[in-house]
């Protein structure tokens, strides 16, 4: 019997995950004001879907681009917390697969450890699913 796709996250990432990105120095140097509406648009243009299959990536407000990688080609994942965003419980996840067109995929989220724990086993169950080894 199939087992059914669940959904790990689905929707746009709280607004601090981007704006704690840009770090306190680049706020006040750029201008409180202009920080928070480039730190809104990011947010507004990203749409992210982690799944027990697969991880989606669709940016853009107008034109948009999607990404796309299968969880049985992942090969590692790197989480990246800046002070700031430690502050905030914020960060960003880094995707390694061996997609030909996404190899490295990089994902602002918020409990970015634990996102980054629950692809990691979803990556087990899919690659002892398909048998899947990884080729050195």
């Amino acid at each position: 019997m199939e087992e059914q796709e669940r959904i790990i996250f689905e929707g746009r990432v709280p607004w601090r995950a981007y704006h704690g990105a840009h770090g306190v120095a680049w706020l006040v140097l750029i201008g409180w004001n202009v920080g928070i509406l480039i730190s809104l648009y990011e947010k507004l243009s990203c749409y992210l879907k982690l799944t027990s299959w697969r991880v989606q990536v669709v940016s853009g407000l107008v034109a948009q681009h999607e990404e796309q990688v299968d969880l049985f080609r992942v090969t590692d994942t790197q989480v990246t917390q800046g002070v700031v965003d430690r502050l905030l419980g914020v960060g960003a996840v880094r995707i390694i697969s061996e997609d030909r067109t996404s190899p490295e995929l990089s994902v602002r989220i918020h409990k970015p450890r634990y996102y980054a724990e629950e692809l990691k086993k979803c990556v087990v169950v899919e690659r002892r699913k398909r048998r899947a080894v990884a080729m050195d």
